[in-house]
């Protein structure tokens, strides 16, 4: 709130660009959650050719199995990875309001 009606600082420019671009790769359908779409539409696919009487709700072809398991452990290494950047950029920020305080402070004074 302190911050409101002030503008961007060129560093939180810099941090917001880079968000930015994270989520457009993550969003785009050549990459995880255009791969993620496609296996749940082969799994639906393959459920609705299952066997009704199955008491299974879903089921994977064991030959797919192993393409899942490496998808996901991307897709685990992917929000590790912005976990730690989102991390980062959070300490960056908090000194760079450390500064702006002392900063702010030392014009008071």
């Amino acid at each position: 709130m302190r911050k409101q009606g002030t503008t961007v600082q060129p560093d939180e420019e810099v941090l917001k660009k880079k968000l930015e671009e994270l989520s457009s790769d993550l969003n785009s359908p050549t990459q995880f959650k255009g791969r993620l779409n496609e296996l749940l539409s082969q799994i639906r696919l393959h459920k609705s050719t299952a066997d009704p009487r199955s008491s299974c709700k879903y089921s994977i072809d064991p030959c797919a199995l192993p393409a899942v398991k490496e998808f996901l452990s991307i897709e685990q290494e992917s929000v590790k990875h912005l976990v730690a950047t989102t991390r980062s950029d959070l300490e960056t920020l908090k000194e760079m309001m450390e500064g702006v305080i002392k900063l702010t402070s030392k014009n008071i004074h």
